[in-house]
């Protein structure tokens, strides 16, 4: 299993209401997409405030690195990102972590 962490700053004076369809949008994918096994959304709600100004994420989960590549590259997936994402970010970091066999 692959699970694909991706953390977001957003630009500033970003409204809720942008960031609830980005969120939408992101979990619309697992239905289109083959290989997601799960996906969740949340704000950062680590008490510790080490999150350097990112302040929402997600973790999807993936069959394997095959489904979490191919992913990368979808139609649905380059699409949400060029049209809700990207207008709405200032910045992004992704992180991959392989838990058992893939």
């Amino acid at each position: 299993m692959i699970k694909h962490i991706v953390l977001f700053k957003f630009k500033p004076n970003i409204s809720d209401q942008d960031i609830a369809v980005l969120a939408e949008k992101f979990s619309l994918l697992q239905k289109k997409i083959p290989g997601i096994v799960d996906y969740t959304w949340s704000e950062n709600i680590s008490p510790e405030h080490l999150g350097r100004g990112y302040t929402h994420g997600f973790m999807m989960t993936f069959k394997n690195s095959a489904y979490r590549d191919a992913y990368i590259d979808y139609p649905e997936h380059k699409a949400v990102v060029s049209y809700y994402l990207n207008p709405i970010l200032e910045e992004g970091l992704v992180f991959d972590l392989q838990s058992g066999k893939s």
